[in-house]
């Protein structure tokens, strides 16, 4: 095999404010999966001051020079952890509890498709509280209030907004739990376990619809983290069909205070 190798950038994401002055209030750490995912497709991740660039391996000497090419959708995971612990009193958005506590950012548009090259990884233009989430293990603590009380607590698709079913069971079942509450209760709490075969980001919310309506990130090790946010990028092509010298580039921008 050829022993001359070479690193071309694949995808870069660049943290900015709103006055397109670079951020460097955050570090990457890339999940377990995604760490055997890259050495998989021969990928690198490198921290470049205020951005995150990946790198694809080629071997110039080879025909053709790619080697494990991707060919079907890949999800590359990165918990932000704040290398500012002010960050977020000099930027937007405020986080709570109630619509998520935490960021969860990806390349995906409303539908599901890959975002374009030079598109923002947020729900707007800038970071917002679209783009909150649960943080939280694979079984996802939750509670309602019961005035009046829902029937159910669910997970559904983002996406879609359809259950999530667990095709452990047999039959398999939707993730849901029927609102059960003690007499003179204010607040029912639950736990809804999320399957393995579910991706980790699900929205969880009461039926009929009410307050709890939000969306959830289900994974042990990011739980763990304790980071301030999720980067989730996907990608289905071969690594060198993005823009050759800068690769794609896509944006997250925090409105300054």
């Amino acid at each position: 095999m050829s022993r001359v190798i070479a690193w071309r950038r694949f995808i870069r994401v660049l943290i900015e404010d709103d006055a397109n002055r670079p951020l460097d209030a955050f570090a990457f750490l890339p999940s377990p999966e995604t760490a055997d995912a890259m050495q998989r497709y021969r990928l690198m991740a490198r921290a470049e001051g205020t951005s995150l660039s990946l790198y694809y391996r080629v071997f110039p000497q080879l025909a053709p020079p790619l080697r494990s090419a991707i060919t079907n959708r890949v999800r590359l995971s990165f918990a932000m952890t704040l290398r500012e612990q002010d960050f977020f009193q000099r930027h937007h958005p405020d986080l709570n509890a109630a619509a998520g506590a935490s960021l969860h950012l990806d390349n995906l548009d409303g539908a599901g498709a890959i975002l374009a090259d030079g598109a923002s990884l947020s729900a707007g233009a800038v970071v917002g509280v679209a783009d909150a989430v649960q943080v939280a293990r694979r079984r996802v603590p939750v509670s309602v209030g019961l005035a009046p009380p829902p029937t159910h607590v669910r997970a559904v698709n983002v996406q879609t907004g359809l259950p999530i079913i667990d095709t452990r069971p047999n039959p398999p079942v939707p993730v849901q739990v029927a609102v059960q509450p003690a007499p003179g209760a204010a607040q029912f709490a639950a736990i809804l376990d999320i399957p393995p075969s579910a991706g980790p980001l699900v929205r969880v919310r009461q039926t009929p619809a009410g307050a709890l309506n939000r969306r959830a990130y289900a994974d042990d090790w990011t739980s763990e983290t304790g980071a301030a946010g999720v980067l989730d990028l996907f990608w289905e092509n071969a690594q060198d069909t993005v823009p050759a010298g800068p690769g794609q580039v896509y944006r997250i921008v925090f409105a300054r205070r």
